[in-house]
């Protein structure tokens, strides 16, 4: 029995079909849909020189959807609202904000009463979103361990009461 070699033109346009077929397949997948956030309003902190928009955001999957770029803005009572943000990259210097600060939000002055860790399994979102008599911001980012998956072992969050017009 006689085996003939493979032609040489017929290896190539095998290993062509075969690579284009695989980058077809894989090369023409839509990308992640970038999102789109309509912006609120605006966070001004001078002590850290942070100006930047802030977009309203919603639950997803029982998570908030922080962006990326920008300041998320999370709220479900009239005088407390949650302002979240990347540690490693809006908010990479949050850390330095200290008691007494001052912060404008939406046009309006707030003063820093507190800046608190806490480990991420004892952060009370209810409490945190549950409504106060007076206007309060509560700031939160990723502190502490980071993890492969992005995500950190503690928060550091800020509070701070809206300043009276007095």
């Amino acid at each position: 029995m006689l085996i003939k070699k493979p032609n040489f033109k017929v290896c190539i346009a095998v290993f062509y079909a075969i690579f284009f077929a695989i980058y077809f397949i894989i090369g023409f997948q839509p990308a992640a849909e970038a999102r789109s956030y309509e912006i609120s309003s605006s966070l001004n902190i001078p002590s850290i020189n942070l100006n930047t928009a802030v977009a309203e955001i919603s639950i997803n999957s029982n998570k908030l959807e922080t962006p990326i770029d920008l300041v998320g803005s999370y709220s479900i009572n009239t005088n407390k609202t949650l302002l979240i943000g990347h540690a490693s990259g809006i908010f990479k210097n949050l850390k330095e904000v200290k008691v007494g600060d001052e912060i404008a939000y939406n046009n309006e002055m707030y003063r820093v009463i507190s800046s608190e860790v806490f480990e991420k399994s004892a952060v009370n979102m209810e409490r945190i979103l549950g409504n106060t008599k007076r206007p309060v911001l509560k700031i939160m980012t990723c502190a502490g361990d980071l993890y492969q998956n992005g995500d950190a072992s503690h928060r550091l969050i800020l509070t701070a009461i809206k300043k009276d017009d007095k």
